[in-house]
């Protein structure tokens, strides 16, 4: 459950995005295995469509930003890193999108739960959730690549 009390650094400060594309607004729950963040669906989303409806399959772009805000933390507070580290998706399993679009306005709950992990890789369960209602809008399973720096991936 969320804790409310808690207060945890910006998503800027946790994933290695430019500012326009950090698209969640903040982490509200952060334990060992998963990390929750919110949104509010918005025009201004680079994805939106000309109504401020954005697709459902970016909510694998939303999961994967939930997901390194987890390993952003988890490098604070293990290793006191405050740089964001560069991770890429190798693939999706088993994506289930149960709407066309996510509405403008509509508050998003996102969640990264880290099921695997080896030195440079990671495999996360998301889901995405309507606030409101908590119907789960998206589910997906998302592998990731952490190299030791972003020259060695382009070797």
């Amino acid at each position: 459950m969320p804790n409310p009390i808690r207060e945890f650094p910006p998503i800027v400060d946790l994933i290695p995005h430019s500012r326009t594309m950090c698209l969640l607004d903040r982490v509200i729950h952060k334990d060992e295995d998963q990390t929750q963040c919110t949104m509010i669906v918005s025009k201004t989303d680079p994805f939106a469509d000309v109504s401020g409806n954005v697709p459902s399959y970016v909510g694998v772009e939303y999961i994967s930003q939930c997901a390194a805000a987890h390993s952003g933390l988890k490098s604070r507070n293990e290793r006191g890193e405050t740089a964001p580290k560069v991770a890429f998706l190798l693939g999706s399993r088993k994506v289930e999108m149960f709407v066309e679009s996510f509405p403008v306005g509509q508050v998003l709950l996102i969640q990264a739960a880290r099921i695997s992990a080896t030195e440079d890789t990671a495999i996360f369960s998301g889901e995405i959730r309507d606030a409101d209602s908590n119907d789960v809008l998206l589910k997906a399973k998302l592998t990731y690549y952490q190299p030791k720096t972003v020259d060695e991936s382009m070797a």
